[in-house]
């Protein structure tokens, strides 16, 4: 009898045992590859939350050794140059990259597996709702003159004041161009508040006191999750002006440049783990669902882990449609 509790005993184990091997094998071949894959984690709010995400995702859900690597576009874009990893840029602005993109792409080092932000990134002159609402006349930038007086300059009442992005950023000779273009320059006094962080300040004191404000700002953001802003219109596009020159003696009326936002990634990393890249294809999310998770980060103080998860506990009927069933279950089983 001890002998024959043995044998079952020990083929039970056999059978435990390869089962938990056969369910190892599995789960590991879900992702195609042991070797690490490794995920820029971009050190703006979005491209961080994103970039969690993505190895939250990879890892529970596909068994793969994802792993983060701080980052930012320029440290990101140089090291897939030269070395092939990281092996994911989450969200990687194109335009503002144009020679490394043309280059790696050419080569076919790298790829857009897909677009993480369904409308791309938007930038663009803002007003507040209340204040779109109280003033129905004004929906446009070429309105934008005739309302000058909403909008009066501190320092210069004679004028409207146009706040502007920070110093050194690419949108600075752009909006000093648009405002020729437009002619605001005879109305209108741009004013940079100093820093995306004074913007916001500016801003959200405007907004907590219900007083009119015109802003460039763009998306997704935290700022435009929490206080629902008006984006002005503006006619289409111009592709090959100078407005993005500050030496341009003839800036034309233009939209900003499309925000084309691509998840890249390393085609050596398609190659070995095809299921992840199946993901990473579908991944794409509202502009507007960033803003707000990033807006539910900043009230609560949470990192881009806790928004990552946040997001997965509360937006399933987004994310696993971007996932097989099973992929799913073992996400869902991992948070």
């Amino acid at each position: 009898m001890g002998d024959t509790k043995m044998r079952i005993g020990l083929a039970l184990a056999a059978t435990l045992g390869l089962w938990l091997t056969s369910g190892d094998v599995v789960h590991a071949a879900d992702c195609g590859s042991a070797d690490e894959i490794s995920i820029t984690e971009l050190n703006w709010p979005s491209g961080a939350f994103f970039a969690n995400l993505h190895q939250i995702v990879l890892s529970k859900g596909y068994g793969c050794n994802a792993t983060l690597t701080p980052g930012d576009t320029a440290s990101s874009t140089a090291s897939m140059a030269a070395r092939g990893k990281p092996d994911i840029n989450p969200e990687l602005w194109v335009d503002n990259v144009k020679d490394f993109w043309a280059k790696v792409t050419a080569e076919k080092k790298v790829y857009a597996a897909g677009h993480p932000v369904i409308e791309g990134g938007i930038e663009g002159f803002f007003i507040p709702k209340y204040v779109a609402e109280a003033h129905p006349d004004l929906k446009s930038i070429t309105d934008l003159a005739k309302f000058k007086d909403l909008f009066p300059d501190p320092a210069d009442p004679s004028k409207g004041v146009l706040y502007t992005c920070q110093p050194g950023w690419s949108c600075e000779v752009l909006i000093a161009n648009m405002a020729k273009a437009f002619k605001l320059d005879s109305t209108f006094n741009l004013f940079s508040p100093g820093s995306s962080a004074a913007l916001d300040a500016t801003i959200v004191k405007a907004y907590q006191r219900k007083e009119p404000i015109v802003t460039y700002y763009w998306a997704p953001t935290p700022l435009l999750g929490k206080y629902p802003m008006v984006r002005l219109e503006m006619p289409p596009y111009v592709e090959g002006t100078c407005n993005n020159d500050k030496n341009c003696t003839s800036p034309k009326p233009s939209d900003f440049p499309p925000g084309k936002i691509v998840t890249a990634v390393s085609t050596a990393a398609k190659d070995k783990a095809p299921g992840p890249a199946k993901y990473l294809a579908a991944f794409t999310i509202k502009n507007q669902v960033v803003s707000q998770m990033l807006a539910w980060a900043d009230d609560n103080k949470a990192t881009p882990a806790d928004t990552a998860k946040q997001f997965l506990k509360t937006h399933e009927e987004i994310w696993t449609k971007w996932v097989p069933a099973d992929v799913a279950a073992r996400v869902k089983a991992g948070l």
